[in-house]
């Protein structure tokens, strides 16, 4: 159903947490408990943080007592347009990938 809606429809949410609460919801509906105990989140800066934080703060409270979601923060290096330093066009990790 909310895929429906999402493509016919530019959703705004009230802010980054907001947004994360509701991909949480999805996402939880998605899995099955045992596969939410096993779910790793991972948040990129400059946004990607905060909505993380709040998927898994969510799944892990709906999550058994004893099994948490892990997090981890991911700071990859910006690769930018060569006319233009703003634009990002990918990114890079510290391993080299990108």
């Amino acid at each position: 159903m909310f895929e429906a809606i999402s493509r016919r429809f530019q959703i705004k949410f009230k802010d980054r947490a907001a947004a994360g609460n509701i991909l949480a919801e999805i996402i939880k509906n998605r899995l099955k408990k045992e596969k939410l105990e096993q779910c790793i989140g991972f948040g990129v800066p400059r946004g990607g943080v905060v909505t993380a934080d709040s998927v898994v703060r969510r799944l892990s409270s709906s999550s058994s007592a004893n099994a948490a979601v892990d997090f981890d923060i991911i700071i990859p290096g910006k690769l930018t347009d060569p006319d233009n330093k703003e634009q990002a066009i990918g990114a890079v990790m510290e391993d080299g990938t990108s």
